[in-house]
C-alpha cells in the first residue's frame, strides 16, 4: 500500500510518500513560492537531492508535477497506486477530533471554519481540491491539528474567563494546536517504554511551538490557544503577551488592528527579539538547506541569553505540576524536528535541568530528548 502524506500551505507543498505498512519512505520533497515569479521544488529520493526550478502557478501545478516526478522516478506506475492521501487541516473546531474521508460536507465544514482558522484553512482547501481534481480515485483523508486536545480537553482548561457568549455563539475557546505531533510523541513513548498510562509532557519545537501536559494518552492542557499565537515565544510569533498591547499600539501608531495582528504573527518572536527591521521571509529555518541559524541557534547566540528557553521552561514547570510532580512518571520528553536538531538546545536544557539525565532517543527521523529524574 502506498500512502501519500501532504501539509499544503498558501505557497508551499510539502510531500512524502510511503510504503505501508512498513513506513518506507518511498521520496519526499516540497514547492516553495507557488503563484510567485522564483517558484521552485526539491525532491529527494534514495538519499539524493534534486531542486528545479519551474513556474508554479498554482496548487494544480504543483500537483501535476508532483504526479510526473512520482511516475518519473518509478516510485509509481500509475495512478491507481496510489491507495490513499493524507492531509494536514490544521482546524476542525469541535466538530472533528479525530482524523475524515474527506468529502463535499467536510470541505464545507473546513471552510465554514477559515474565521478561526484565516491563515491555514483556506490553503489546506486547496491543497485537497488540487489532489481530489488529478487523483480521483485515491481515498482523501483529513488530519486535524487541532484534533487531539479537542478530543480531552475538559471545559475547565479549554474555556476561557470571557463572557460565556463568546463561546456558544462564537467558538471562543482552546482548541490546542500540533496535535499531530503531539500524538505522534505521546505514542510512540508509549510504545517505547510499552505503557499506556503515562504522564507525558511532550514539548514541539520548531518555527511553531507547544507543549502539552498528557495523562494516559489524553490531553490535559496545552500551550496554544483560541490560536496558533499565544504560549511559547516563537519564530516570528510573540507567545503570550498582555492582550491591551493591541489596543495600545494602535493608539500609538494608527494601525489597524490586521496590521498589529500581522506584526504579532509575522514580526514578533525571535524575529523580533534578535533581528529588528528582518521579514518573516529573511529568517532562515531550514537547516537541511544549510543555512547556519535554526530555531535553537538563534536563541542561543546573538546575546547569549535564552529567552525562549526560560519561557520554554517555565510553561514545561506548568505542566509538570499540572500532570502531578510526584507521580509523573519520570520521563520530560523535549522533541526536535529535522531542521533543529542543535546540540545547543540540548546543553541548555541539561544545564537548567541539572539533575536530570539527558539522553538522546532516536526515532526514525525525529530525536526524543528524554530527562530521566
Amino acid at each position: 500500500m502506498k500512502i501519500l502524506s501532504v501539509n499544503a500551505g498558501s505557497s508551499s507543498l510539502k510531500f512524502t510518500l510511503f510504503l505501508m505498512p512498513e513506513g518506507k519512505e518511498l521520496i519526499g520533497g516540497y514547492f516553495e513560492k507557488i503563484g510567485l515569479e522564483d517558484s521552485f521544488y526539491s525532491i529527494k529520493i534514495n538519499g539524493e537531492k534534486t531542486k528545479k526550478v519551474v513556474s508554479v502557478k498554482n496548487h494544480d501545478d504543483a500537483v501535476k508535477i508532483l504526479v510526473n516526478e512520482l511516475i518519473d522516478n518509478n516510485v509509481i506506475s500509475s495512478l491507481d497506486e496510489l491507495d490513499g492521501i493524507g492531509h494536514r487541516l490544521v482546524h476542525g473546531g469541535e466538530k472533528y477530533t479525530d482524523s475524515v474521508v474527506i468529502d463535499d460536507q467536510v470541505i464545507n465544514t473546513v471552510t465554514d471554519l477559515i474565521p478561526l482558522a484565516p491563515l491555514h484553512n483556506p490553503a489546506n482547501i486547496m491543497g485537497v481540491r488540487a489532489f481530489m481534481k488529478e487523483l480521483p480515485n485515491a481515498i482523501q483523508v483529513g488530519v486535524f491539528d487541532t484534533a487531539f486536545s479537542c478530543s480531552s480537553l475538559t471545559p475547565a482548561n479549554y474555556l476561557y474567563a470571557v463572557p460565556y457568549e463568546w463561546y456558544t455563539e462564537y467558538g471562543v475557546r482552546k482548541y490546542g494546536f500540533h496535535g499531530t505531533s503531539h500524538k505522534f510523541i505521546n505514542k510512540t513513548i508509549s510504545k517505547y517504554l510499552n505503557r499506556n498510562d503515562l504522564k507525558v509532557i511532550s514539548c514541539h519545537i520548531g518555527n511553531g511551538a507547544s507543549v502539552t501536559a498528557i495523562d494516559s494518552g489524553k490531553v490535559i492542557d496545552t500551550s496554544l490557544g483560541f490560536s496558533a499565537l499565544v504560549g511559547l515565544i516563537m519564530g516570528t510569533r510573540c507567545g503570550d503577551i498582555d492582550v491591551s498591547i493591541v489596543q495600545y499600539i494602535m493608539n500609538k501608531t494608527g494601525k489597524s488592528v490586521d496590521e498589529v495582528m500581522d506584526d504579532l504573527y509575522k514580526r514578533s518572536g525571535l524575529l523580533g527579539i534578535y533581528l529588528p527591521g528582518k521579514s518573516d521571509s529573511e529568517v532562515p529555518y531550514r537547516l537541511q538547506d544549510n543555512v547556519d541559524c535554526g530555531y535553537a541557534k538563534v536563541y542561543s547566540y546573538p546575546t547569549g541569553k535564552p529567552e525562549t528557553l526560560e519561557k520554554f521552561l517555565g510553561i514545561d514547570n506548568h505542566y509538570y505540576i499540572i500532570v502531578g510532580k510526584k507521580e509523573i512518571d519520570g520521563e520530560k520528553y523535549y522533541d526536535a524536528f529535522s531542521g533543529y536538531n542543535d546540540e545547543n538546545m540540548y546543553c541548555l536544557i541539561e544545564e537548567k535541568y541539572i539533575n536530570l539525565y539527558v539522553n538522546h532517543i532516536i526515532y526514525d527521523k525525529i530525536i526524543l530528548v528524554a530527562g530521566i529524574i
